[in-house]
């Protein structure tokens, strides 16, 4: 919290919703993360079940973030902690993994951490 400004929403149903989305933008860091992993690993030790089972449910994250991203709107006035961890997550699986993702596929998350990533605090703090 900064100044008594919360980056989490005080209605409690809206509350619950920020806490689904940023669980879903938390799995698709694990699973980006695990792919990485997977694929670093020498290829005769690499298991292609577990980076297809990976790969489905990373897109099973992304798929399940972009339809609710839609319809969530932030009350703090700002960026909140769904949008922050949505755009940290999102420009990690981009530069990890680069062509996986399908930009085109996914038009609300790009919107959401393009414009994250515009803010002075992300442009202070570059990925490279």
């Amino acid at each position: 919290m900064v100044a008594g400004r919360s980056l989490m929403p005080d209605n409690p149903v809206r509350h619950c919703q920020a806490l689904r989305l940023i669980g879903l933008g938390l799995e698709a860091a694990k699973k980006s993360g695990q792919i990485v992993y997977e694929q670093a690993r020498p290829a005769d030790k690499q298991h292609a079940p577990v980076l297809e089972r990976a790969n489905a449910q990373l897109e099973a994250a992304w798929s399940t973030l972009e339809g609710e991203l839609a319809r969530y709107h932030p009350e703090t006035g700002g960026p909140d902690q769904v949008g922050i961890t949505t755009a940290v997550v999102w420009r990690f699986a981009e530069f990890a993994l680069p062509g996986l993702i399908d930009r085109s596929r996914f038009p609300v998350l790009c919107r959401w951490s393009d414009a994250a990533e515009a803010l002075p605090a992300f442009v202070a703090t570059p990925l490279e």
